[in-house]
């Protein structure tokens, strides 16, 4: 399946280590094309048992068209995009099938602006994996580096004083549950915040309450209906 921001698919069925490289290399060659040279894309991935695999044959792509790879190991999107303005790379990707099942997978494709592509860059990227690109020879090959420190680096950026802290579960979008409605669910929450006496929350409103923790914070009044965390 095709869209905007890249292609998803269902691994080990239509999406493949073939599929993936074919994706990768192609847009690793769309990036060189628009360089007119050496590139260099960041690559971050989400925790599900087939990113791994996933990573690995979009690696294998990605080198193969001369493009050089930062490795974000598990990174958010969100991070993975401001990695890209970090080390003014050319693009980025990431291995990540979101609120899907499972036993699902996809590749996202970032701009050199941090940005998913538009559309008429999406429309030329899948243009090569149609008609075939050629790969780098053994000489012009690219190279993978590390940044271990990707996501506490875009904390670090985005954290500021008087700033509201919610960790929590990704558990609205959680792949592994065959249930599709998550709204009643308990998560594990921990709000910090300078001044904010400490101890147990106890049982809250689930994902209702950060969602009116947030809006409390930002001073935006909404019909939301949940507990407010920091008060």
């Amino acid at each position: 399946m095709l869209s905007v921001s890249g292609c998803r698919g269902i691994v080990g069925e239509s999406l493949t280590p073939e599929t993936i490289a074919r994706f990768a290399g192609s847009y690793g060659t769309w990036l060189r094309r628009r360089a007119m040279g050496k590139v260099r894309g960041v690559l971050g991935r989400d925790g599900r048992a087939g990113s791994e695999m996933v990573r690995a044959a979009a690696v294998s792509g990605l080198l193969a068209s001369g493009c050089d790879v930062i490795d974000l190991g598990i990174a958010m999107t969100p991070t993975a995009g401001v990695m890209v303005q970090h080390h003014k790379a050319d693009g980025g990707m990431v291995c990540t099938a979101s609120h899907n099942p499972i036993e699902w997978n996809a590749l996202k494709f970032i701009g050199s602006s941090g940005l998913f592509l538009s559309a008429d860059e999406g429309r030329e990227m899948r243009a090569l994996v149609e008609s075939g690109i050629p790969y780098a020879t053994w000489d012009a090959l690219g190279k993978t580096h590390f940044d271990g420190d990707a996501i506490t680096r875009h904390l670090q950026q985005v954290l500021k004083p008087g700033t509201t802290v919610i960790i929590t579960a990704d558990h609205g979008n959680d792949p592994t549950s065959p249930s599709t409605d998550h709204s009643r669910e308990y998560v594990p929450a921990c709000v910090i915040r300078a001044g904010l006496k400490g101890g147990p929350l106890g049982d809250v409103d689930g994902m209702s309450a950060i969602g009116a923790t947030v809006l409390d914070h930002l001073g935006i009044r909404s019909s939301v209906k949940g507990s407010v965390l920091t008060k």
